[in-house]
């Protein structure tokens, strides 16, 4: 085995990872769960490439190496599942609110378990491998079983991505998808040809595509409701108002839940945080994947609609309306929610740009509110 082109290649990759991980970590305050899982998942690629460097030192005498390739082997093979199962935590993390789901951790637990039971029992048989008294590395008859763990584990992935796609915003769809294709190639490869990590090697640029599509728009996040944030909500309406047309503008709702600080004040902010998560879980249900919900502050939302007529948009108020309705007649024990609401297609002709159309949307959704106070008791 080349042992100075391998460590140089594993160097490389590493430092390349060092450089995302500092960077992806250098945000500071509270992070989302998927961000932390993709942090811990870059950390596991270092691990494992390091380990694949104590492993390299195959066939030689000196003092140590011997140690080195051994437990560099044994720890190697232990650990490769972990990669996959943290990707696999990654997309549960993305695409679900709950996060890991009780049966998926079992599953999770079971296929490392066999792996590990594997490996161990390999020490006596040589199933995956064998390391001689000449310290020369053998693969056994069931050396690709090995890569084929990992392979199951990434379709795992597929499958959840697959499934949940319409949760998921295209460019960040595609990322996900993209990510095994470079670490499956290099799996390959590596079957073919062992001097090298090329599997592990492979893992950098894929977890440098998620980093780009699909990590950094975790900047565009609300952190409590997993919406748009503000800067998610200026940046799409910018974008909306500079590319309408005469035949294809977009719809608009801002609005705000009803006696959100009345709730805080009585029922505590535990019970406020819920309420607005649970606010921005019914809104999401409303719309659209090529709709944006974001969280324009405190308990003010906006959605921007891909609709260009009215009647369009008094379809997706109307779906707003009943699924309010549904959600307090479902839970009559909990706190009524209801939202004011001020909508409207934006009109290319007024020419409005984006900070003065919000002031607008702004107006009607108070405009709303008044008049629900106006209302009699129980109209």
């Amino acid at each position: 085995m080349n042992l100075k082109a391998n460590t140089i290649l594993d160097l490389y990759a590493i430092l390349l990872l060092v450089v995302l991980l500092f960077y992806s970590g250098s945000g500071g305050g509270r992070v989302s769960r998927q961000h932390r899982v993709y942090l811990s998942i870059v950390a596991a690629t270092i691990l494992l490439l390091v380990l694949d460097m104590a492993a390299r030192f195959d066939g030689l005498s000196e003092p140590f190496f011997p140690a080195f390739n051994w437990w560099g082997n044994l720890l190697l093979y232990l650990v490769t599942p972990l990669l996959p199962s943290l990707w696999v935590v990654y997309i549960y993390a993305q695409t679900r609110d709950g996060g890991l789901p009780g049966g998926a951790l079992i599953g999770l637990l079971l296929i490392n378990a066999a792996n590990a039971l594997t490996v161990a029992a390999s020490q006596f048989t040589g199933w995956y491998y064998a390391i001689g008294p000449d310290n020369i590395y053998h693969r056994g008859p069931f050396y690709p079983h090995h890569h084929l763990v990992t392979l199951i584990l990434l379709i795992w992935a597929f499958v959840v991505i697959l499934r949940n796609r319409r949760k998921l915003e295209k460019r960040v769809r595609y990322s996900l998808f993209f990510f095994p294709i470079p670490s499956i190639l290099g799996g390959v490869l590596q079957v073919a040809f062992y001097s090298y990590a090329f599997a592990l090697v492979a893992s950098v640029p894929a977890l440098l595509v998620v980093l780009l599509y699909a990590q950094d728009d975790s900047i565009f996040t609300d952190y409590l409701t997993g919406v748009g944030n503000r800067k998610k909500l200026e940046a799409v309406l910018k974008e909306k108002v500079a590319k309408s047309s005469p035949n294809r503008t977009f719809g608009f709702v801002m609005l705000d839940i009803d006696h959100f600080k009345k709730i805080n004040d009585s029922l505590g902010h535990e019970t406020g945080d819920r309420v607005l998560k649970t606010a921005a879980d019914l809104l999401k249900r409303c719309v659209r994947t090529n709709d944006y919900v974001t969280r324009y502050g405190g308990d003010e939302f906006c959605l921007i609609l891909d609709v260009s007529t009215q009647e369009g948009l008094d379809h997706v108020v109307g779906r707003i309306r009943s699924a309010l309705a549904a959600f307090n007649q479902a839970n009559a024990q909990t706190v009524p929610l209801s939202f004011s609401m001020g909508y409207e297609v934006y009109d290319l002709g007024e020419h409005l740009a984006p900070e003065a159309f919000l002031k607008r949307m702004d107006m009607l959704m108070y405009e709303d509110k008044r008049n629900k106070a106006t209302l009699p008791a129980g109209a």
